[in-house]
């Protein structure tokens, strides 16, 4: 894992020369696929067998239903408490991302996805895809673009295939890269919908797409 945790981030790391959305894996896991309130994000928050201690386990669901309900502070008091029983656990510190990509704090969210990735052994997928939401987010294409297509191109999982693919399609609209992203969506377009959680968040990425204007 140390040797692949070290390839991967050397991927991110030297996409560009200057710095400036979750457990989908074989493993059992309970999973929570929530629209953010930012226009275009998507957060995977889960639980399930990842956990060694049930107390945080238990902390961790707290942490998810607040987050249903929008309630970001009282989210954080239960991950952060989850985080103090299971301070290694890949989950809590995606959990713990996400909440700080969503208040926009792009920056501490990166900082916990990359904990998450150190942490992570099977579940690599789950940083790996909220550091490309989150470079993304802060306009680091080339390193949001290669993580992605990273993942893309080593995972056996469809479902991590498809939600990769889907935010690199954001990562090529952001550009005005407007084929590639009309292309890829219309590829993925059937696997998408599988999952109706998704729904307004790809009508916005629709109205995105018919307004890109490609650069020559």
């Amino acid at each position: 894992m140390r040797i692949f945790l070290t390839f991967i981030l050397a991927i991110i790391t030297l996409a560009c020369n200057e710095l400036n959305g979750s457990d989908i894996s074989n493993e059992k896991t309970e999973v929570e696929i929530l629209n953010g309130e930012k226009e275009l994000d998507i957060h995977i928050f889960s639980g399930g067998s990842f956990f060694k201690n049930k107390e945080a386990d238990r902390l961790n669901s707290k942490g998810v239903d607040y987050i249903k309900k929008n309630k970001y502070k009282e989210a954080e008091k239960y991950f952060i408490a989850a985080y103090r029983l299971e301070p290694e656990n890949p989950t809590i510190l995606n959990n713990l991302g996400n909440i700080y990509r969503e208040i926009g704090t792009e920056k501490m969210a990166l900082e916990y996805y990359t904990e998450a990735l150190i942490a992570s052994d099977s579940t690599y997928f789950n940083a790996a895809y909220n550091m490309g939401i989150s470079y993304c987010n802060i306009e680091e294409y080339e390193k949001s673009e290669k993580i992605l297509n990273y993942i893309i191109s080593n995972t056996s999982i469809e479902n991590e295939k498809t939600f990769a693919e889907y935010v690199l399609i954001r990562v090529y609209v952001s550009q005005q890269q407007c084929k590639k992203a009309t292309e890829l969506y219309t590829k993925i377009k059937s696997e998408l919908d599988k999952f109706p959680q998704f729904r307004a968040n790809r009508e916005n990425l629709e109205i995105k797409l018919e307004n890109c204007i490609q650069i020559k």
